[in-house]
């Protein structure tokens, strides 16, 4: 059992399992989340001071394949052979999509509404673009040793 108190005198108290696995958290005011592992150290639920619970499902692979809420609302994720994530699917069935390049950037993404944003990367992965469906674009610029140390947003105007 660990404790942390704030500069206002406020203590938590935090308490692991022989794994150093997070099992409880109890904030000063008495609230409390408990957490649950699977053999393979993932979460696989989380209990609030409401009583909410979320759980959380893997594949063999250890991808999360899905998060619910309260054992109502749904969220649903798929991968590619490469484990990346290809899909999100929200708990009224929309989905996002992704698409990736070689080195496993995202080069598109189409969110629920079926905008679709596009990424642009340099040589070093570092992402240089960013373009909305609605033609706006984001740069960026970076230093010699790769450290962002510009951006510059273009909004198109409606005609």
């Amino acid at each position: 059992v660990l404790t942390q108190t704030d500069e206002l005198g406020r203590t938590a108290t935090y308490k692991y399992d022989q794994y150093g696995r997070l099992l409880k958290l109890t904030e000063a005011d008495g609230s409390i989340t408990s957490y649950e592992y699977d053999v393979m150290d993932r979460i696989t639920a989380v209990t609030d001071a409401e009583g909410h619970k979320t759980t959380f499902t893997y594949d063999k692979v250890g991808n999360q394949l899905s998060m619910t809420e309260e054992e109502e609302a749904t969220y649903k994720y798929a991968y590619d052979k490469k484990d990346r994530v290809i899909s999100q699917t929200n708990p009224l069935g929309a989905s996002s999509t992704f698409k990736y390049d070689g080195n496993d950037n995202v080069t598109e993404s189409v969110d629920e509404n079926g905008t679709v944003t596009k990424y642009a990367y340099d040589k070093n992965d570092n992402l240089v673009s960013q373009t909305d469906g609605n033609g706006n674009t984001t740069t960026y610029q970076y230093d010699e040793l790769d450290r962002k140390i510009g951006e510059t947003s273009t909004v198109k105007k409606n005609k």
